[in-house]
Parts: structure tokens; C-alpha cells; sequence
């Protein structure tokens, strides 16, 4: 079978990307084995490609972490789904190819006619954003306001339909006037170019000078800093996602203190091995079959033309996320 995998270069200072045939898995008593439909491409898939990690895997490896397919088979001791079944996935690595297997406890069953290419869109981005904004006491409270950075990414995306799900007035940013529309037209109380306009004057003159109650941030660098400085009183701060590197500096103590801040981060595989993930994802799958969330797909390309999608996707051109078809 295909697969996109990375090797390290030999001067160990970078990575190449190699379509190629590996031997087809076989699934073990409590795996399955999966025809990829579609998988999706996640600002982490980059860094593997760049940096080879994170993760530690094995040289060379396939990247990939979430997948839409047909089950092809089962293992002895599996009886969650069945050969034919439409199932999600939410894999380590390994989704960049024609096949993979993983443990049945990583699949999510969807209904028949589910449209593939929605769902591999949704894992990674969609849970990334709901666990911070659900969360019970540092979660998104109707009626709140909340700032979205980076809101035409894949997680900004999400994050902005969840906050209008949770019943937020939502501001986010983007880097262009043309995704400055874009999300205008998702729904968007706000929407800012950062590299034209500075976010912080416009969230504090919109809100009074009160600021936001909520901040998904994503970027990292000085996006962070300054994400704090619009935060209210009793705001609420979830690092899940650094794009531009780690933040430039800390925030400043005195303010935290001053202003009951909560600063927070969450990293979605501290949730696999609780369950979190397989329990929460079916309820946003429900909330996509009902419309309430609606994944946006910027691009696909084909399995073969990767490294086409790496770049497009590297290159901050998309408005939601990027697929690859198998």
C-alpha cells in the first residue's frame, strides 16, 4: 500500500518526504484495520515534517493523526464494529496512507452516508476546542465574551463555532482581509486582520474597556501577551496551540493577580488514555449531523500530491482545514 513517510536527513538537520509502497498492516486481537477514506492535515504534521517530532517515532514514520474509512478488518477480540463500518479515527500517527490500524478503542462508529471527508475533518481541531470550552469551571458561559486567535485555522474555525454553539459573542483574528470576510461570514461579532489592526484596541473599545472573558489562543509569541492584557476580570486563558513559537514572554504576575486570571493549557492526548476523547467525540459528531457545527474544508489534494499539501498548509493559504484523499 501508499503512505507519505518522513526521513530524517542525513546531516540530521532536516527531513525528506517520500511517497511510497509499505507492507499493509495486520491488525492485532483489539485492532482494525482501516481503509482511509480521507485524512486530515494538523499544524502538528508540519512540525513532524520539519523537526521529525514531536512523539518519538520510529525512523521513518507516517504522519497523520485523524482519519475517516471503511472498516476492512478486525481483530479476534473485536466486537465494537465490524468489516463495512464508516468509522472516525484519532490516531498517534500513520493516517497519511492508503490503510492503517489502530486500537478499536481510538475509532468512533458514524452512521451510514456520513460524509467522510467531514468527518476525518473533525477530531483533532473540534476536540482541541471542546474539552477547554466545555470545561466546567474554566469553560465558554452563555452570554460571555470570547477572543479567537488565529480563527481562520482549522482549531480557530472550531473554537468559533463551538463559542457560538456555547451562546459567546465572539471576536477572532486572522491574518488577511480576505479571511477577515471569511469569517465574517461564519458567524463572527468581530472579525480582525492582527497585521493591520491591533486586536487589543478593537476588543477594548468594543467591549468598554472591559475586555474579553474568554481567550482561545493558538499562536503563541507575543500573541500571548498581549491575549492576556485584553483579558476581564475573572478571565479565563487556554493555551492549545503555539504556531509562532513559545510566547515571547510570561504574562505579568502582578496583572494575573490583580485581575483573578486563569491561565490554562491543554493538550488533547492527555485525554486519550482517560477516555475523554471517545467520549466526547460522538457528541460533537451529533452536532455536526444536525448542522450545529459545520467543518470547513479549505482543499484537498490526493495522497500522491503531499508534499503539495504540506506546503499549502505551512504556508498559513488556508481558510479551515486541508485533506488528503487516499
Amino acid at each position: 500500500m501508499k503512505a507519505v513517510r518522513i526521513y530524517p536527513d542525513a546531516s540530521g538537520d532536516g527531513t525528506t518526504m517520500r511517497y511510497e509502497d509499505i507492507p499493509e498492516p495486520v491488525p492485532s486481537p483489539r485492532q482494525v484495520l482501516i481503509r482511509i477514506a480521507a485524512a486530515s492535515m494538523n499544524r502538528a504534521d508540519i512540525l513532524r515534517r520539519n523537526f521529525h517530532g514531536p512523539g518519538g517515532e520510529a525512523d521513518p514514520f507516517t504522519p497523520g493523526t485523524d482519519i475517516a474509512g471503511i472498516v476492512e478488518a478486525v481483530g479476534e477480540a473485536v466486537t465494537e464494529v465490524q468489516p463495512g463500518d464508516l468509522v472516525a479515527a484519532l490516531l498517534s500517527s500513520g493516517g497519511h496512507a492508503e490503510k492503517v490500524v489502530t486500537h478499536v478503542a481510538s475509532t468512533v462508529p458514524l452512521p451510514r452516508g456520513f460524509d467522510a471527508s467531514v468527518a476525518a475533518a473533525v477530531p483533532v481541531t473540534y476536540l482541541t476546542c471542546w474539552f477547554p470550552m466545555t470545561s466546567e469551571s474554566l469553560g465558554l458561559k452563555p452570554g460571555e465574551t470570547a477572543l479567537i486567535q488565529s480563527g481562520a485555522s482549522g482549531v480557530g474555525i472550531a473554537g468559533i463555532q463551538i463559542a457560538k454553539h456555547l451562546g459567546a459573542r465572539v471576536f477572532a483574528t486572522a491574518g488577511s482581509d480576505a479571511k477577515v470576510e471569511r469569517l465574517r461570514a461564519l458567524g463572527v461579532d468581530a472579525a480582525i486582520n492582527y497585521t493591520t489592526t491591533d486586536f487589543r484596541a478593537v476588543v477594548l473599545e468594543a467591549t468598554k474597556g472591559r475586555g474579553v472573558d474568554y481567550v482561545l489562543e493558538s499562536v503563541g509569541g507575543d500573541v500571548f501577551t498581549r491575549s492576556v492584557e485584553v483579558l476581564a476580570p475573572g478571565g479565563r486563558l487556554w493555551i492549545v496551540g503555539n504556531s509562532s513559537g513559545a510566547p515571547e514572554e510570561p504574562a505579568d504576575p502582578a496583572l494575573i493577580a490583580q485581575k483573578n486570571l486563569t491561565i490554562s493549557r491543554f493538550a488533547l492526548p492527555s485525554e486519550i488514555p482517560t477516555g475523554g476523547t471517545r467520549r466526547e467525540l460522538p457528541r460533537i459528531f451529533d452536532l455536526v449531523a444536525q448542522g450545529v457545527l459545520q467543518p470547513v474544508i479549505d482543499r484537498t489534494f490526493p495522497l500522491a500530491e503531499a508534499a503539495a499539501a504540506y506546503e499549502h498548509l505551512a504556508g498559513r493559504h488556508n481558510v479551515g482545514k486541508v485533506l488528503l484523499i487516499p
